[in-house]
């Protein structure tokens, strides 16, 4: 088996930055995607308890 050349060496090093690249890119979506995903549930956690006591003052008002 021969020896890869200066340029295919090249080029398999270069494929592989790019290929980091996309993985970082990919990285950045996904951890952005969490954060939003814990604001998403702590605003649903307040209103569910906006809401909860909401609802015990509009039955309070009906005793």
């Amino acid at each position: 088996m021969a020896e890869p050349t200066t340029r295919e060496l090249y080029d398999i090093i270069n494929q592989s930055r790019v290929d980091i690249g996309v993985m970082n890119t990919k990285m950045d979506f996904r951890n952005g995607f969490v954060e939003n995903c814990g604001t998403l549930n702590r605003r649903a956690s307040n209103t569910l308890r906006m809401s909860m006591k909401s609802a015990v003052t509009d039955v309070a008002g009906m005793v």
